[in-house]
């Protein structure tokens, strides 16, 4: 499910870069205004779509595996990139950072985390 979670943030990464695409390209071609307010409409579409999946995924993931380096390191950079929510995802990287100085186990993958261990985040851009 960490992919699912991950692929709908990608998607959402995606479709955000591709809205602003056009709203660069109407300021260039007022024309064609009606068909770019239907692309970027479109665009918006998938975007809602891809947040309301990708909440879900890591909202069901973070309940199952609270103490996932990866996943909490993958969620920290959703909040980040997607909606924007610095403080949370500074939560998270903290939670990441507290566990790997406990030497905790990783729920997902059984391993230890030791001090200096890479998180395993996801990085879109």
């Amino acid at each position: 499910r960490i992919e699912a979670a991950r692929k709908s943030h990608r998607s959402c990464v995606v479709s955000m870069k591709a809205f602003w695409k056009h709203v660069a390209k109407r300021r260039r071609q007022d024309k064609a205004a009606g068909e770019q307010a239907l692309k970027m409409t479109e665009e918006l579409d998938k975007f809602t779509r891809s947040l309301d999946l990708a909440r879900q995924e890591y909202a069901w993931l973070y309940e199952k595996y609270p103490s996932s380096a990866p996943l909490l390191s993958a969620y920290a950079s959703f909040c980040d990139h997607v909606l924007n929510d610095n403080r949370k995802a500074d939560q998270l990287r903290q939670q990441v950072a507290v566990m790997e100085s406990y030497g905790k186990i990783d729920e997902m993958t059984g391993e230890e985390l030791e001090a200096g261990d890479d998180a395993g985040g996801l990085d879109p851009g």
